[in-house]
């Protein structure tokens, strides 16, 4: 009889480590699987959509639509009444660039302040050297009052477009 029991239990250990190692075979094929799946996904773009918790969140950002030009609308865009379209992260409608600033080209409009406020400073300090230097000498372009008018609307206009561009660069 403790035979019978000894192959019994044998037969039930048996039995246990075979459950378990097809538990961890399974295990390893679902680990394959997987693997195998993101590899395919991100190949063609769609890891994101596989998982259920980013499901609501693409259906949030893909289902708003501009009630002006219904288009889909970008997370943070607004619509631009001059441009007559949705701008990513859009600041402002810039009359001098004639174009919407937004988040793709806003680091090019801070570098066209910079080399504003830069060439009106250059042109600034440029008419102050030159136009003392011709003061001193008794240059032609002093003789007369309308070269002295041109050159202090010069430098008024290089002191306005210089302030103008640093307050715009810092606001």
């Amino acid at each position: 009889m403790e035979t019978l029991l000894a192959k019994f239990n044998g037969i039930e250990e048996n039995d246990k480590n075979l459950v378990v190692k097809a538990e961890t075979d399974k295990k390893k094929a679902f680990k394959r699987e997987n693997k195998k799946l993101t590899e395919q996904d991100e190949m063609d773009g769609s890891s994101l959509v596989k998982h259920n918790r980013y499901l609501k969140f693409l259906t949030t950002v893909l289902g708003k639509k501009c009630k002006k030009c219904d288009s889909l609308k970008p997370p943070g865009s607004h619509h631009c009444s001059t441009c007559g379209r949705c701008i990513a992260r859009m600041d402002h409608h810039c009359p001098w660039v004639n174009n919407c600033v937004g988040f793709y080209n806003q680091k090019y409009f801070l570098q066209f302040l910079v080399y504003v406020f830069l060439g009106s400073m250059h042109a600034l300090i440029m008419m102050i050297l030159k136009g003392w230097e011709c003061f001193e000498k008794n240059c032609v372009a002093f003789n007369s009052t309308g070269g002295i008018a041109l050159a202090f609307v010069a430098g008024f206009l290089a002191v306005l477009f210089g302030l103008f561009v640093a307050i715009m660069y810092f606001d």
